[in-house]
């Protein structure tokens, strides 16, 4: 943890908060919380899945969590796309969608949806509890529309945190706009 008493009493409102969402703006330490929330949550046993939306920002994660001391069964960090291709891979009939060995990306609206479809279920829902104490969410200004309904079904398995600034709101994907 770090010696920051206001880190500290960030993590510890963001924790006692979930189901939440952190507006910060630019270089307010967004990255840092996100690191320092998840530390916290390892220290007390759990196991947090962060999302996002680029390898850009999956890497400048997994290096801040690194300087937080998290270790690799305390975080698992992924892209929300590759995410959620993966979930609908290994559970397709869960899903509704079968999807090729390798991803076709310009179908990523069908997966999201597909992972929300399975992150409904029952089996997947248990699943998550199991496996997760948290969801964290970055850049979540990001988001469009069936990445939100991913979120949110994931967010009835697992206490969640989402995380952006939409002054920030830099990517667009296809035609669908941000949440």
């Amino acid at each position: 943890m770090s010696d920051d008493p206001r880190v500290e009493d960030a993590v510890a409102a963001v924790l006692s908060s979930q189901p939440c969402s952190v507006t910060l703006p630019a270089g307010a330490g967004k990255t840092e919380l996100i690191a320092a929330t998840v530390a916290e949550a390892g220290q007390r046993g759990g196991t947090s899945l962060v999302l996002t939306h680029t390898h850009a920002g999956v890497d400048a994660l997994r290096r801040r969590m690194r300087k937080f001391g998290v270790t690799r069964d305390q975080v698992v960090v992924r892209t929300i796309d590759s995410w959620s291709y993966d979930l609908i891979m290994h559970f397709p009939d869960l899903a509704g969608i079968a999807v090729p060995t390798a991803p076709d990306w310009s179908r990523s609206t069908e997966y999201h949806l597909a992972a929300a479809r399975a992150a409904g279920t029952k089996a997947i829902a248990r699943m998550l509890r199991l496996s997760y104490t948290n969801l964290f969410v970055d850049e979540y200004q990001d988001c469009v529309v069936e990445q939100h309904s991913l979120v949110l079904a994931l967010s009835a398995s697992i206490p969640t945190t989402v995380l952006g600034d939409p002054l920030q709101s830099l990517l667009t994907f296809g035609k669908t706009p941000p949440v």
